[in-house]
């Protein structure tokens, strides 16, 4: 191909073909909506209408569609073409399309949107012309259905940004997100493309949550796998791949970060910004633009994420401080400090926070200081910044240049986070050295601040210190001081020095041994404590024996041992090492001067040489190394040592390691002493995280020991709480409940003290550690205790508002309470205490009480009080029973139910509205009902307690569904335990349950029926079965409760309740009742019969025909005049109405249960195998009896027998065939018609639909023939019995008879006997059998043919005859007389069918259904199949006459028949009776000069004359196709010869057969074509005649204008298919010159209606083209048409009214000399004129050159024309002229000059 060729290939391709019209319909069938088929053929205006409704939907969800109404979906829209369009017209165009597609892309997944763009496909064809932004549109909704169909619309070639959706759209699937982030990665092109669409999207504000979701997602992994990728590679390419992606992604962060308005743009942004950041190394730059760009864009609904965006970029930067932009736009933020605070808990917001208020520090005069220092008032007070971040800062304001000083609140927040003892107006230079330690170092990043000030921080401490120790002292200034300079000196070696060398330390040595013993246990940095250690370690090195406090140093350094820090750990190691390798540490006392802990008051218990000795060399120094490297290891040591095991120790050394009991104590009692003295909260926090590892000590729970330092720790609170801080008092309070024991009974009573705040300086912060910590040892305290204190905190809550002193102690003690995971017999001992007080006397016993006035007021205001009073203990003691989880306890149940009988009892006397009390009792009795039922325990019930009458008597007076739902529940469970108590209130129980809850909606309510109904019912029915009860009778007051609430039970939960309710009572022995009670209290009720029904159909066959057994048996009893009903509320009214009505409406239920709720009882008892199919017969059998009982009990009321009637007919439907067969032989009798009747139908059903295969069923049914006739010939049997046992001989032989002919034919001689019968429905159903026998018969039936035959042609003939018409008998007479023709056709005479023929043609003019037409045409049918031709030909020609009387329908027919017999016979067939049938056709073909002449013929429209004719000619046409010439050319003979028999009188009857046998001619002729043209020769002088004969155009009848007509339309014909020169010979040229001529002058000329232009004209052409080989012969025309010309009358037209000349013996006509003539009437020849210069100019255009060779002799005449008076004349002369010009090549106007 070349290069040009490839250019207008490419060109071709994207060019639009209008005129390719398969294209446009391609085109115009893609559609979102509609299939391609449907599509195709839809019209636009269709289409506008369709999709206009869906945009004026979408307008009214969203107004900014509105203005697209007037451009897309205007009406001008639908004519609009886009390839008509100018380039700007179309950009515009576009423009408005792609704007359109981004607006309805967020709802596209609404029908309406879909609808609206369907206009945008099928008009403007946006998926071809817009595809890009069609497939953006789209593409957020990539998962939906709709996704495929946008594939299969779009076109081949995509877009290069879209490539990827090539394979997607030839599967036609939705492409996955994963596709889409891969395209986002690999395609750059697809990248840029996402990015854009979402920018300008946003800029209109036409965004959608799924299209920014997408995008977010998909640019988000495509960015970080892109920056992973780009970390391979050698460094310049790296470089290179990042640089490129920045280059993408900055400006579309930019852009996006702008669009305030649209926060989920602005959130994906800040995504990508945090991405780039994390992922590259931007520099200083990048980073202050990104930071003002994303400060710039927080809004209300994006602060959060853009805050956390600008902390990720200052994490990143180098220089703290931030852009001034940014800071300005921050600091307008007024909780942008309470932001930070919250973010601190999980991001590092230290570096953003410090830029800011540096960069608020630099460019103070470029922002608000007002913003500035409400930013540092608040950044001060929210704890976001350390100790070394505002030293930092505060350093840095001081030498700040220009720059604003630091704000006072800032300043004074700053000193007040430091420690106590600093002047604060010291310089800050002075400050910043001192307060910057080696952890504020390290805490900086970067930053150079000033080095420590030895001399001045050593200057700064007091000289004198009035302290016996730093252990005993709290937190005061003195120790901060100290202990922060040392904090700071302890990093150099000379400060260090100096520390050891304070003048303070001169006067009391031991002082700095405590200072360093209390850093040891503090919280200061690691280094310092680590300092400490070693000192310690040193000073005891060179310290004698008599110097050392022993307890003091043991105890502590137990308590540092466990340091989190492992170099602090060694340190300690180092320490106790010291002691342990002392020179004298075998005379170690432990009577030294306890002056490291300064009390002397409150000195340490005495602990002897030996235990301190053994203690720590067999403990602590054996366990050194792994004290070292777990620091949980010392807990496990004081455990061992305490408990007495030495399991850390080896084997050997158990026995010598142990410590005594003692031992044990001493060393306890230590450790707790250390506790209560020692002030510091560090250290009390170590050792009681070790003490608490013990449990017990000398058998003596651990917390009788620490319960007194505990208390006097508490009790001190009031003085020291403000000296300690926040967190270690949380922690110390932690640790001093944590060491409370559950086995410790004061400890636990004091520990509820403390949870209720009863105890004197209890904070709330112990008040909460308190609580948890009881809440969690409550399951470990003893039964009693918990009894005490659930009784004492229930106590606190009978006081209203309870102690003054205390007013929160209720809500405290409630909240405990809810706390604890209380037991069953927690609340069983609650209750009971409770119950104690509020319960009411018994009234007996009041009655004999003996009381003044005073006294029994007194004692009613008593009464009266107690439920205000004890109403909120005993509503919150049952929601701690409804809270708890509980196990079976029979106790509580008990306890629960005297709690129901005291609300009761106040709600009764009117006191409380005790309906909420009632409620939660209810139902966790309830929930102990399920418990108790689960755990399947044995239970002994006290039913004085637990009674049944207070459920029921809830269920009466509560308003509540709640609770009565929770009764009826609790009822279930207690029919199990006591069901003798429930079994005596079951009838309240039931029927309110009836009136209630069943009618409830809610599902709840009805699985407390359910439940209801299985618990209790099944113990009812135990019960009456054990006293031998009827089960039916002693509950139908149950189920006809149930059966009143039937219209109200939803709809959807009937057949459950009901299927329910049967199944529990036995459904044996109930369900029958439960079905009558339903139909007795809704006898008119339609939905019962079905529901009946469907609840039959819940249970097998078997049960099913026992409660139907048990139905019927109900019902005949019920029935007997002098019978008793067993039920008092099913029985029957006295008076007969009333009576045949009830009965009926059980009987219809019946119906409708046999009918529809036994479906399964046929297949079960065909099953051999089948154990119950002998029982259920047995009980079809009792059905069946009780069921024929019944009628006898209404002899005079037919409606109910009618009824008994159908159920014995639908019950009778069940049975299996055979068994059927032979269960109603029996029970049919003529005396008992309807009975009879009944089995019949059934038998007729049975018949109708059973599929029998076996033949032993068969037989079985062929035998029971005979009791079938039986009834028919029976004298007494009734018409109707008779007629059913006809149809069911009907089935039975049409479907077995072959198997049986004998029978069959027996059964046929008894049905044919009814032939004589009146009743024309018999006779219907007779002829109706014997149609059906005759097809199983067949030659067996020919002897009951002519009985037969002529029987049904009587039936017809009264069908017809009668008034109204009998359809049915006539269509049963066709349907016998088609069985006869299709299966006995040899039997057929021509008689037999001339009588049905007749018989047709009288139902033809009857006015009967169409059914009756349609056995008519299948007659014909089947007769011209099945019967001979001359048969049929034969009995048509007799019935002729009489189907031409009958009208048009009965000659279709006849033709019909003979058309379908001729066509279906073949040519032997035909060849055998060709005469015959030949001469059949001379009646047929005078058809319609018959129906013309003929008086007694109805009046028949010309039309149907015509189209009859045509059918007969037809017919004609097909048989002389199946004959030969030499039996043809004889009949044509003849039927020319037939044309003319008529007498002179007979000239119209004459001419109608010249009619048709001219149409005939024309016929054969266009049929067969130049065959036929010789027999031209035998009408041509009939032909001649007529043309001659034909009079004046005024004169002319309708008749002879078409008979012309048809003569000249033959002989066209024959002259267009002439290919043997036939016409050629002078004679018949002679013969028919003159006739084709005259008729140009015999008819008015009218151009389009006279026959001279219609038929003369073209036969005249026609005749010409056919002699034009004789150049005389058109010589002769020409001579003649000329002569008409010039206004002459021809020879041949003068002698037209002479009779022929007799032909010379060659066939020509001798010639003789022309002659004109003058017209003698002057219109005659203006006409002749007019119609011979048509003539002429018809020549000119036919023959051409071959017409115009005799130009010369016509120009004199055309000049004379042209100058003719008539102007019509003139006129066709002109044009006439025009045309020979035509033909000549050459202008005539010289010629004619």
């Amino acid at each position: 191909m070349t290069s040009l060729q490839k250019q207008l290939a490419a060109i071709a391709s994207h060019s639009h073909n209008e005129l390719d019209l398969k294209a446009r319909k391609t085109a115009h069938s893609q559609s979102l909506l509609f299939d391609p088929a449907v599509a195709s053929t839809q019209s636009m205006d269709l289409l506008y209408q369709i999709c206009l409704q869906g945009f004026e939907e979408l307008c009214a969800v969203d107004g900014r569609f509105l203005r697209f109404s007037r451009s897309l979906f205007s009406p001008q829209s639908r004519s609009e073409d886009r390839m008509q369009l100018t380039a700007q017209a179309s950009k515009d165009l576009d423009l408005v399309l792609e704007n359109f597609l981004a607006l309805v892309s967020s709802r596209l997944l609404l029908r309406p949107a879909v609808k609206a763009v369907e206009w945008l496909v099928r008009r403007f064809r946006v998926h071809e012309l817009n595809t890009s932004a069609t497939i953006l549109a789209f593409l957020p909704h990539h998962t939906s259905t709709l996704f495929p169909t946008v594939l299969s619309v779009l076109p081949k070639q995509l877009p290069p940004a879209f490539k990827f959706l090539h394979s997607y759209k030839n599967t036609l699937t939705s492409p996955p997100l994963s596709a889409i982030v891969q395209q986002a990665i690999h395609n750059p092109n697809f990248f840029t493309v996402l990015n854009d669409h979402v920018l300008s999207v946003c800029k209109l504000q036409y965004h959608g949550t799924a299209l920014l979701s997408l995008w977010a997602s998909a640019t988000a992994q495509a960015i970080d796998t892109r920056l992973s990728s780009a970390r391979s590679g050698r460094a310049h390419v790296q470089r290179e791949r990042t640089d490129d992606l920045l280059l993408q992604t900055l400006a579309v962060i930019d852009e996006g970060l702008k669009l305030r308005k649209v926060p989920e743009c602005t959130l994906g942004c800040y995504l990508i910004t945090v991405l780039l950041v994390s992922k590259t190394d931007l520099d200083e730059v990048t980073l202050d633009a990104l930071m003002v760009a994303v400060v710039s864009s927080w809004s209300a609904k994006t602060t959060e994420s853009g805050l956390e965006c600008a902390i990720a970029i200052s994490l990143r930067k180098e220089r703290h401080t931030l852009p001034s932009a940014a800071v300005k736009q921050a600091l307008q933020n007024n909780h942008l400090a309470g932001q930070l605070k919250a973010l601190s808990v999980h991001q590092d917001v230290r570096a953003f926070a410090i830029g800011l208020i540096q960069g608020s520090l630099q460019y103070a005069d470029q922002i608000s200081s007002a913003d500035a220092q409400s930013f540092y008032r608040e950044i001060s007070t929210a704890n976001v910044l350390t100790s070394a971040d505002l030293v930092g800062i505060y350093a840095g304001s001081q030498d700040s240049p220009g720059g604003r000083t630091l704000s006072s609140d800032l300043q004074n927040a700053l000193l007040d986070s430091f420690r106590p003892g600093f002047d604060v107006k010291t310089s800050p230079k002075k400050l910043v050295a001192r307060l910057s330690s080696p952890s504020v170092q390290e805490s900086l990043k970067g930053g150079s601040y000033q080095s420590v000030d030895v001399e001045a921080t050593l200057a700064a401490l007091p000289k004198v210190v009035d302290l016996d120790s730093f252990l005993s002292t709290p937190v005061d200034h003195v120790y901060s001081a100290f202990a922060s300079s040392f904090e700071q000196l302890c990093t150099t070696r000379h400060g260090l020095d100096g520390f050891r060398n304070l003048s303070a330390w001169k006067a009391r040595p031991a002082l700095c041994e405590t200072l360093y013993l209390r850093v040891l246990c503090s919280s200061l940095s690691a280094a310092a404590r680590r300092v400490a250690a070693k000192e310690i370690a040193s000073h005891i090195s060179g310290a004698k024996a008599t110097q050392l406090d022993l307890h003091s140093l043991v105890g502590l350094s137990i308590a540092a041992i466990g340091d989190s820090d492992q170099k602090v750990r060694l340190a300690v190691v180092g320490m106790v090492r010291a002691i342990a390798k002392h020179p004298e540490s075998t005379a170690l006392s432990t009577s030294a001067s306890r002056h490291l802990l300064g009390k002397q008051e409150h000195s340490l218990p005495c602990w002897s040489t030996n235990t301190l000795r053994a203690f720590v060399s067999n403990f602590l120094v054996s366990e050194l190394e792994e004290c070292v490297v777990d620091a949980e290891h010392i807990k496990r040591v004081i455990k061992s040592a305490m408990h007495g095991s030495s399991d850390h120790t080896e084997a050997g050394k158990s026995s010598q390691t142990r410590l005594k009991s003692a031992q044990r104590e001493e060393l306890y009692k230590l450790l707790v002493s250390h506790i209560d003295l020692n002030t510091d909260p560090c250290v009390k926090i170590k050792l009681l995280s070790i003490v608490t590892e013990v449990n017990k000590v000398s058998g003596r729970p651990r917390s009788a020991f620490l319960l007194q330092p505990f208390k006097e720790w508490v009790s001190a609170q009031v003085v020291e709480q403000s000296h300690i801080r926040q967190l270690q008092h949380k922690q110390l309070a932690k640790a001093f409940v944590t060491a409370v024991h559950p086995r410790d009974e004061d400890s636990v009573y004091y520990l509820l003290s403390l949870c209720l705040g009863s105890r004197p300086g209890t904070s709330t912060i112990l008040q909460h550690a308190a609580s948890r910590h009881l809440v969690e040892l409550w399951p470990q305290i003893r039964l009693h205790v918990q009894n005490r204190v659930m009784n004492d905190t229930l106590s606190i809550l009978a006081t209203d508002g309870g102690p003054q002193d205390k007013p929160e102690a209720p809500d405290n003690a409630e909240a405990l309470l809810r706390g604890l995971t209380l037991s069953s017999d927690n609340l069983v001992d609650m209750f009971s205490h409770l119950l104690s007080q509020f319960e009411v006397t018994d009234e007996r016993v009041a009655k004999r009480r003996r009381i003044s006035k005073e006294s029994a007021s007194a004692h009613q205001e008593e009464i009266g009080a107690r439920p205000s009073s004890g109403l909120q203990q005993l509503s919150l003691g049952l929601e701690l029973v409804d809270e708890a989880h509980l196990d079976a306890n029979g106790d509580l149940f008990h306890i629960l139910f005297r709690a129901l009988r005291v609300i009761q009892t106040w709600q009764s006397r009117k006191r409380v509205d005790g309906q909420f009390l009632q409620v939660l009792v209810l139902k966790n009795l309830l929930a102990l009902a399920k418990s108790l039922q689960a755990s399947q325990q044995r239970v002994s019930f006290d039913t004085s307690v637990v009674r049944v009458d207070l459920l029921v008597e809830c269920l009466k007076k509560t308003s509540s569904s709640q609770a009565r739902t929770a009764a009826i529940g609790l009822l279930s469970s207690l029919s199990i335990w006591i069901p003798e108590g429930v079994l005596h209130h079951i009838i309240p129980i039931f029927t309110l349950m009836s009136q209630t809850t069943v009618r409830q909606q809610d599902e709840q309510s009805f699985q407390i029926v359910d439940r209801a109904i299985q618990d209790i019912i099944p113990r009812l029915v135990h019960t009456l079965r054990e006293r031998k009860a009827d089960v039916a009778t002693s509950t139908e007051d149950i189920i006809s409760s149930f059966a009143a609430a039937f219209e109200h039970i939803p709809h959807e939960r009937r057949l459950r309740l009901f299927n329910l309710l049967a199944s529990s009572l036995g459904p044996e022995e109930c369900l029958h009742f439960i079905l009558m009670s339903l139909a007795y209290r809704w006898p008119s009720y339609a939905s019962v019969e079905r529901f009946s029904a469907l609840l039959l159909r819940q249970y097998p066959s078997k049960v099913a025909l026992t409660s139907l057994r048990n139905y019927i048996d109900v019902l005949v009893q019920i029935s007997e005049p002098d019978s008793t009903s067993r039920s008092s509320s099913i029985s029957l009214p006295t008076t007969d109405p009333a009576r045949s009505e009830r009965m009926s409406a059980w009987l219809q239920v019946l119906c409708e249960m046999i009918k529809d709720g036994l479906i399964d009882y046929h297949v079960l008892t065909r099953e051999s195998k089948n154990p119950d199919a002998d029982e259920m017969r047995r009980l079809f059998g009792q059905s069946l009896e009780k069921l024929l009982q019944l009628p006898a009990n209404f002899a005079v009321d037919e409606a109910v027998k009618q009824k008994c009637s159908n159920a014995l007919e639908h019950l009778l439907k069940l049975l299996p065939f055979a068994e059927f067969l032979a269960a109603i032989s029996p029970l049919l009798n003529p005396s008992n018609e309807n009975v009879s009747r009944s089995i019949l139908k059934a038998l007729e059903v049975q018949l109708r639909f059973a599929k029998v295969a076996d033949a032993a069923t068969k037989q079985v049914a062929l035998r029971f023939l005979p009791r079938l006739t039986s009834l028919v010939e029976a004298e007494g049997s009734a018409l109707p019995l008779r007629l059913n046992a006809i149809v069911c001989i009907d089935r039975i032989c049409e479907d077995y008879g072959k198997l049986d002919l004998d029978n069959t034919f027996r059964a046929a001689q008894i049905v044919a006997g009814c032939l004589n019968e009146k009743d024309p429905l018999m006779l219907a159903l007779a002829l109706h059998c014997l149609a059906s026998m005759v097809d199983v018969l067949q030659e067996r039936y020919i002897p009951l043919l002519h009985d037969s035959a002529n029987a049904a042609c009587r039936c017809l003939g009264g069908a017809l005859e009668q008034e109204p018409k009998d359809i049915r008998l006539h269509n049963a007479t066709i349907a016998l007389d088609v069985a006869l023709v299709e299966h006995l056709p040899f039997m057929i005479s021509s008689t037999f069918l001339e009588t049905s023929m007749r018989h047709m043609h009288l139902s033809a003019v009857s006015d009967l259904k169409s059914e009756a037409n349609e056995n008519r045409v299948h007659f014909n049918q089947v007769t011209a199949e099945k019967v001979t031709v001359q048969t049929v030909f034969e009995a048509n020609r007799r019935t002729w006459d009489l189907a031409i009387t009958s009208g048009s329908s009965a000659l279709h027919e006849s033709l019909d028949l003979l058309q379908s017999s001729i066509d279906l016979q073949p040519k032997s067939e035909i060849s055998k009776h060709t005469r015959i049938l030949l001469d059949s056709f001379l009646s047929f073909c005078d058809l319609r000069r018959r129906l013309t002449e003929s008086d007694s013929v109805q009046a028949i429209d010309d039309t149907v004359v015509a189209a009859l004719e045509r059918k007969t000619i037809n017919l004609l046409v097909t048989l002389i196709l199946k004959v030969n010439d030499a039996t043809f050319r004889p009949f044509f003979v003849r039927l020319v010869e037939w044309t003319g028999d008529l007498t002179q009188q007979y000239e119209q009857g004459k001419s109608l057969r010249r009619l048709t046998l001219f149409n005939f001619l024309h016929t054969l002729s266009e049929r067969l074509k130049s065959l036929v043209t010789p027999y031209f020769g035998y009408v041509l002088e009939t032909a001649s005649d007529i043309l001659r004969a034909v009079p004046e155009a005024a004169q002319a009848t309708q008749m002879t204008h078409e008979l012309v007509q048809v003569v000249l339309k033959s002989l066209i014909s024959g002259f267009k298919h002439d290919q043997d020169d036939f016409y050629q010979a002078p004679s018949r040229f002679a013969l028919l010159h003159p006739a084709l001529l005259a008729q140009l002058t015999l008819h008015n000329p009218a151009p389009l209606t006279s026959l001279t232009q219609t038929h003369a004209i073209p036969a005249l052409v026609a005749f010409a083209s056919a002699v034009s080989s004789i150049p005389d012969h058109l010589t002769a025309l020409n001579t003649s048409l000329l002569s008409l010309l010039k206004g002459h009358q021809p020879e041949v037209l003068a002698q037209s009214g002479s009779a022929p000349r007799a032909p010379h013996t060659n066939g020509d006509v001798p010639s003789k000399k022309t002659t004109t003539t003058r017209w003698s009437d002057k219109k005659t020849a203006r006409n002749g004129k007019l119609a011979a210069v048509m003539a002429m100019r018809a020549l000119t255009r036919e023959l051409g050159e071959e017409w115009l060779g005799m130009l010369p002799q016509m120009l004199p005449i055309v000049s004379e024309l042209l100058e003719d008076g008539d102007e019509r004349v003139e006129g066709q002369t002109e044009a006439w002229v025009k045309e020979m010009e035509g033909v000549l090549g050459e202008s005539l106007g010289e010629m004619l000059a």
